[in-house]
């Protein structure tokens, strides 16, 4: 296949509210042009999951690339939808809901059929990193996540990206475009928390109970 191959990502099942390191392995193809190409990965932003980023390798989130060609050279950095520019280290504690983009630049270097690119989120450091949050919630049973990976021979024309074409604007159009998908697995309740009705004058306390001796209530007053 021209330009990228395939791709893949591991793990294929996580569980809601896991932490863990997401490995998104790019396989190249005929014809992959690395002077001056870009790739994006948009990743995962809805029900709690991490943000990726490249400023404290201690953060949630953060992203790192490998290749088995040590000849390509590469940056990588994220963009934010919202704002419409790149992480910075004055913008690193700032809203980072829209932050969803991962951009890998590739100024130069050699690529082969059959190299590969690996793209590491929530890279967990041997340890000494924390991996991504995955969402809280499986809204489904079978419920997966998708990853869309999208090559640009001319860089330049992938960003400004807003995430989705609307009425006067055009998403960018990549060259070759693929996506993965893992699973979310839902998770046993550890607890049930009762929050006050909206109809009438809200009580001054809540209360959870811990499964499974469902019928043992405790209060805490408000």
């Amino acid at each position: 296949m021209k330009y990228l191959e395939n791709a893949d990502v591991s793990p294929k099942k996580v569980h809601a509210g896991d932490s863990v390191e997401f490995r998104i392995k790019l396989t190249v193809g005929s014809g992959f042009v690395t002077e001056g190409s870009r790739i994006l990965l948009d990743l995962p932003g809805e029900l709690g999951y991490s943000r990726p980023t490249r400023g404290n390798p201690e953060d949630p989130g953060y992203v790192e690339a490998r290749c088995s060609n040590p000849s390509l050279r590469w940056r990588l950095s994220c963009w934010n939808l919202g704002s419409g520019a790149f992480e910075t280290a004055r913008s690193l504690y700032e809203n980072k809901h829209a932050q969803r983009l991962c951009v890998l630049d590739l100024p130069g270097g050699e690529l082969h059929a059959g190299d590969t690119i690996t793209v590491l989120w929530g890279f967990l450091r041997d340890g000494f990193g924390q991996g991504t949050k995955v969402g809280i919630l499986a809204p489904s049973p079978d419920f997966t996540d998708t990853i869309d990976i999208r090559y640009f021979v001319d860089g330049t024309r992938a960003l400004p990206d807003r995430g989705h074409s609307y009425v006067g604007y055009e998403r960018p159009q990549p060259d070759r475009r693929l996506s993965v998908s893992f699973q979310v697995l839902p998770r046993e309740p550890s607890r049930l928390r009762l929050l006050p009705g909206r109809t009438g004058p809200a009580p001054g306390f809540w209360c959870w109970t811990a499964f499974p001796t469902s019928a043992v209530w405790r209060v805490w007053k408000g």
